[in-house]
């Protein structure tokens, strides 16, 4: 089953939503007939239940933008990931630290520097997120802006009996850091969302005007 098949059962998915009733044939209850402020998308689950699979819209990413633009809120991009699961398998934080946040595998110590590894390479974003979390419990009476990061090692200089304090207090720091990584993400994918959804409200409303006066011209 390829993803054309995925925009057919999204499509028995977005009416059913209205309806309650799984569409059959051509003659199913619409969403128009119960809801007609959102008749806009009859069109749309009439295409992707289309007989052919290549008359169907092209991908789901296609329906989203179509529907995010027209600002319609009972079906945001995360809505339709939450009732279709495997048919739309992406998150709306698609970000490789947020689905599996950085974590101490392994420490070293040697000539008076301690090195601590990560299961993965931190970005510039997270180092941000972790000089500014704020409220975490200091080392040697300093903070983060101590260690020096490359990839996915953190080193400092730490004496024999400093070095425990040191992994302890880096573990405590993490889940902080994470949680203030995914608000700095999360803020992000929405301004980008905002700056999207505008950007397509206004081409659907340039192609609304061109019809509009494509309608009124009279030869």
């Amino acid at each position: 089953m390829d993803h054309r098949a995925d925009i057919y059962a999204l499509g028995l998915i977005l009416n059913e939503m209205f309806t309650n009733e799984v569409p059959q044939g051509t003659e199913y209850k619409t969403i128009g007939s119960v809801a007609p402020e959102f008749n806009y998308l009859d069109d749309l689950v009439s295409a992707m239940l289309r007989q052919s699979a290549l008359a169907r819209p092209e991908s789901i990413e296609v329906i989203k933008r179509e529907l995010i633009g027209r600002k319609q809120e009972f079906v945001t991009r995360q809505r339709i990931s939450e009732l279709t699961q495997s048919v739309v398998p992406v998150t709306n934080l698609d970000d490789a630290l947020v689905a599996d946040p950085p974590r101490l595998v392994r420490a070293d110590w040697n000539r008076g520097v301690l090195t601590l590894f990560l299961q993965r390479p931190l970005n510039p974003r997270w180092l941000q997120a972790l000089n500014n979390m704020g409220g975490y419990r200091s080392v040697m009476g300093k903070g983060p802006e101590m260690f020096s990061f490359s990839g996915n090692t953190a080193t400092i200089p730490a004496k024999e009996d400093q070095v425990q304090m040191v992994i302890d207090c880096f573990k405590e720091w993490l889940p902080m850091a994470n949680r203030k990584y995914e608000q700095i993400v999360q803020s992000e994918n929405a301004q980008a969302e905002e700056r999207h959804r505008r950007q397509l409200q206004a081409e659907i409303e340039e192609q609304e005007r061109r019809q509009r006066v494509l309608k009124s011209i009279k030869i």
